[in-house]
């Protein structure tokens, strides 16, 4: 099937949120998106438990891009469970503080995030700062992430990346916590050649103060694994 480039730009954005429903799908060949926006999940009209919302699901036989502070969500924000977001690519990058996340907000559990890269998987900040550090104004947070936020109920979702190597720069970060009622998710990163992170970069699953829930597991598996000025892995509870 022949496949074409498709670009999200100049704060478009595509909403798929709703009380339930079912996968939305994105087939291309590149798909570039700045500053531009995917929501999926449960919104604010869902008041069942059993509601389940669909899957975003992007394949590229090319490049996947997110830069200048583009989103892809699939959150709770009432009752049900939030659907997944799986990426098959041959490459994905996320720079410049873009993000692609799974959180719960309400009642239920945040979706897994799921990236199949044939070849690189990069993220790159957008300083060199230490991600809590907020002083400096200009240092936008590039992620994937999954959380439990305050007063939420459930539980946060699973992160697994595959790719030949992976790079996470500048402040960059992967994180599955949870700061309400239920556990963080397990991070999984398998990398053929190479895993780095570099410059205050990290991967953590942790559990904050007045927090009922458990931290996830870490499991890195690579050839070469390289931390370097500041970065980490760590899982942890307060």
């Amino acid at each position: 099937m022949e496949r074409g480039d498709i670009f999200l730009t100049n704060e478009s954005a595509i909403s798929v949120v709703g009380a339930g429903g079912g996968n939305f799908t994105i087939n291309a060949d590149n798909l570039k998106i700045s500053n531009s926006f995917i929501f999926g999940g449960i919104g604010r009209n869902s008041f069942n438990a059993e509601t389940q919302a669909g899957n975003i699901n992007l394949n590229a036989t090319g490049l996947v891009e997110l830069t200048n502070s583009s989103f892809i969500y699939n959150n709770v924000n009432s009752i049900g469970n939030a659907g997944d977001i799986n990426i098959n690519t041959n490459s994905l990058l996320i720079a410049e503080g873009s993000i692609i996340d799974t959180n719960t907000f309400g009642i239920g559990n945040a979706g897994n995030i799921n990236i199949n890269a044939r070849e690189s998987i990069s993220l790159q900040g957008t300083g060199n700062l230490p991600w809590f550090d907020n002083s400096n104004n200009d240092i936008k947070l590039t992620t994937i992430s999954s959380l439990v936020f305050p007063e939420a109920i459930g539980d946060a979702g699973n992160i697994q990346l595959t790719a030949r190597t992976l790079s996470v720069t500048d402040g960059a970060t992967i994180y599955s916590d949870t700061f309400g009622k239920g556990n963080a998710g397990n991070i999984t990163i398998n990398a053929r050649d190479t895993v780095s992170f570099n410059n205050y970069s990290s991967a953590n699953s942790n559990t904050y103060i007045d927090v009922a829930g458990n931290g996830g597991d870490i499991l890195v598996k690579t050839a070469n694994l390289s931390l370097t000025n500041g970065s980490y892995i760590s899982t942890s509870t307060l």
